[in-house]
């Protein structure tokens, strides 16, 4: 684990990494997984036990953390990716010359 200095404001450095976040993304995914069950999956909210909680939570999982990927993949639209948000067919709410 990266040693952490404190600066002004009370951001940490960690080594190389300029710090405008508390943690790193490794960081924080390792954070993450000390809760995770063995398949890498975080345990359900508590609002899953609220009585006005609109499905019923047998049966319901939490995806698998994957760890974070750098550079991130990609989003629709960019990198000439189609997105279907602003499809054709789809209507729109506002648009202008950009």
């Amino acid at each position: 684990m990266p040693q952490l200095a404190l600066g002004a404001g009370g951001l940490g450095r960690a080594a190389g990494y300029c710090r405008v976040v508390p943690m790193s993304p490794d960081e924080f995914y390792a954070h993450a997984m000390r809760s995770a069950d063995p398949e890498g999956r975080l345990p359900l909210s508590r609002m899953t036990g609220w009585e006005v909680f609109p499905f019923e939570p047998d049966g319901l999982r939490v995806v698998a953390l994957a760890p974070p990927a750098l550079p991130e993949p990609a989003r629709d639209g960019e990198g000439g990716r189609s997105c279907a948000a602003c499809g054709p067919g789809r209507a729109s709410i506002w648009s202008d010359e950009h």
